[in-house]
């Protein structure tokens, strides 16, 4: 959303092998902007490594560069552009499934939402109690998330080896950024005597 506020100078150089150079960048936001609502805007910086004899002196394309694959590195820097008053962080655990996978695993997904106006990178952890003693079963962390943008979702599966029967509980810990506030969320599920996994609340 931001790509057309960038500029640089130079836009292309040659780098010895070795050597370092600096390129100016320069951000221009719209005049508009001030009366836009969204609280953050997104760009990436692309350098690309182009093949030293991807010309000919004249400019022109080599006769034989019609048949040659070249493979050209590229660095990518994210660009995220707040604007002051407008940042939201506001993220929801919007659902939580757990089931069956072969052969006898179980797969607890989490689905966080960001309702905020920025994005956030959530961290957090998910632990399985079994019955009402709250006796845990098995722990996992769901790491740390790529970046959730603005209405945005994003699942975070954790595979366990599927417990034996019962009745269990699945309890997310959620943190949505450095600094936030933690919240949890909780599912019940059911691990019946032939194996199948009923879940008895979302």
């Amino acid at each position: 959303s931001a790509e057309s506020w960038l500029t640089f100078e130079p836009e292309s150089f040659t780098l010895a092998a070795g050597a370092t150079t600096s390129v100016r960048y320069t951000i221009r936001p719209p005049e508009n902007v001030a009366d836009d609502t969204a609280g953050e805007y997104v760009a990436a910086i692309l350098v690309d490594e182009l093949p030293a004899d991807a010309t000919g002196d004249a400019g022109e394309v080599p006769p034989d560069a019609a048949r040659r694959i070249s493979i050209i590195p590229r660095l990518a820097l994210p660009v995220y552009l707040q604007i002051q008053g407008r940042q939201l962080r506001q993220v929801e655990v919007s659902e939580m499934s757990a089931k069956k996978e072969r052969p006898r695993l179980l797969r607890i997904e989490t689905t966080l939402r960001n309702r905020g106006t920025v994005h956030v990178r959530p961290e957090g952890a998910l632990a399985v109690f079994k019955g009402v003693t709250s006796q845990l079963y098995r722990g996992a962390p769901l790491g740390k998330s790529l970046p959730l943008l603005p209405t945005a979702s994003l699942a975070y599966p954790v595979v366990m080896p599927l417990p034996e029967p019962g009745r269990y509980r699945a309890v997310v810990t959620v943190a949505p950024y450095d600094g936030g506030e933690i919240f949890q969320r909780e599912s019940a599920f059911e691990v019946t005597e032939e194996g199948e996994v009923i879940q008895t609340q979302k």
